[in-house]
């Protein structure tokens, strides 16, 4: 099954199979079939087929589409199972893209990129995982292990930012947390500091 279906085609052919046959058996009014067929999907599309999916770096290529839906109906079939650990593993070994992120990126553009991926890691949690809290406890961990590999590359490019921004806008703190769009960024900067374990390393700069 898996070799004819691409991931986002096998992942929502398994999800229309059981509306289909969870209608079969309300159209038929056929007391306990749809509790037992449903065992009998669950253990061949999805126990047989998911984890297999998951190995071929299907969740990456879903992750880098954005796309949440099919990640949602991923994480229902998994939670569907009791496999949810199974998908917080390959989720965990796609967010080791952060840290090859510090060491592939140029200075100038790295607060950026990283923060990019931050957002896109935190969204895909919240609308595709259903908030769940390992989850995005992974999202976290990820993140703190990435910028506390390079801590004093971390500490230099957060300062500069934060300087760059308070010299570009000529404005003291207090004034620039009144402008929206500052502040903004100041958040973005301040997300970033929350992450990281050597906090001490900022005062070098």
């Amino acid at each position: 099954m898996t070799e004819v279906f691409d991931v986002q085609g096998y992942v929502r052919f398994v999800d229309l199979k059981f509306s289909i046959e969870a209608e079969k058996a309300k159209f038929f009014r056929e007391t306990g079939t749809e509790a037992a067929l449903g065992k009998v999907l669950e253990t061949e599309l999805i126990e047989k087929n998911i984890e297999k999916v998951l190995d071929i770096s299907g969740l990456t290529i879903l992750i880098e589409k954005k796309d949440i839906e099919s990640l949602e109906k991923i994480y229902c079939q998994m939670s569907r199972i009791n496999k949810l650990e199974v998908l917080r593993k390959s989720w965990s070994t796609t967010l080791k893209d952060i840290r090859g992120l510090l060491n592939s990126s140029k200075d100038t553009t790295l607060i950026e990129s990283l923060l990019n991926l931050m957002k896109d890691a935190i969204l895909i949690v919240k609308e595709g995982f259903q908030s769940h809290r390992s989850l995005r406890s992974s999202v976290d961990s990820s993140i703190s292990t990435a910028l506390d590999s390079n801590p004093n590359k971390t500490a230099e490019l957060v300062s500069e930012e934060f300087d760059l921004k308070l010299s570009k806008r000529g404005k003291t703190p207090a004034m620039m947390f009144s402008d929206d769009s500052t502040k903004k960024e100041l958040d973005d900067l301040f997300e970033i500091f929350r992450y990281i374990t050597a906090k001490d390393m900022f005062e070098e700069f």
